[in-house]
């Protein structure tokens, strides 16, 4: 009887390049399911009470009248003020002096992802029209988590954010043209990525055309809410290695 054991994945595997990214997949199911049972909820109730289309006429409205900037001030507030609040309500009591710079460049940076999220819901608008059918919703969210998530918003937030650690240092943007950045690292976030962002953009791309980038912001703020109380459980020890 054979008593080996598994050998580990080669390092420039595949599979190891992926496991990072499904290891925390299998601690944060829960919350993920949550949220995406909530946004399942919620564009069921829309298409169901006629009262809650109608008071969503304003956000719809507000969104249209202020464009992108809506768009960036939005984002920014989402995942940047909202798990500094968290942080606080956690524990947390650095001065704000302290949080101010890191949260406010995070601010900047959701904003401008925002922003190229806003211009791409747009662009689909354009290309597959704003029905809400299952093959127009499919299309929409193939292209957003199979080209925007993996070669735009995960490679710019993670080159960004190395930008500002590196005191803002030109040699941080260099990753972009190494193969570790996008096998291990990039690749590494998208498991992650793809098992939360999937379900929740079938229900984005469900609501009218006005009200996705409102929807994705709400769902934003759930996502970074999460992430935080997950964050504070590491730091604690409280997370150990999944099964």
């Amino acid at each position: 009887m054979s008593t080996s054991e598994p050998v580990a994945a080669p390092k420039d595997s595949l599979r190891a390049a992926i496991q990072p990214g499904i290891h925390a997949v299998q601690e944060n199911w829960k919350p993920f399911i949550l949220i995406q049972f909530s946004a399942a909820i919620l564009v069921f109730l829309y298409y169901r009470l006629p009262d809650l289309q109608t008071a969503t006429e304003g956000i719809a409205a507000f969104k249209v009248r202020w464009g992108y900037l809506f768009s960036f001030i939005g984002g920014g507030l989402v995942c940047s003020v909202v798990p500094e609040i968290a942080k606080w309500a956690t524990g947390d009591r650095r001065s704000l002096r302290e949080r101010f710079p890191a949260a406010a460049f995070t601010a900047f940076v959701y904003g401008i992802i925002t922003v190229m999220v806003d211009a791409m819901y747009r662009l689909f608008a354009m290309w597959f029209g704003t029905g809400t059918d299952w093959m127009t919703i499919l299309k929409k969210t193939l292209l957003d988590q199979l080209i925007f998530t993996p070669l735009i918003s995960i490679p710019l937030g993670m080159v960004l954010f190395q930008w500002f650690e590196q005191k803002f240092h030109s040699s941080a943007f260099r990753v972009l043209g190494q193969r570790d950045f996008w096998f291990h690292r990039v690749l590494g976030m998208f498991p992650l990525a793809l098992a939360f962002w999937f379900p929740v953009l079938l229900c984005i791309y469900s609501m009218p055309s006005n009200l996705q980038l409102p929807f994705a912001l709400i769902v934003d703020a759930a996502w970074v809410l999460i992430f935080v109380f997950v964050a504070r459980r590491h730091a604690s020890g409280e997370i150990g290695q999944s099964a």
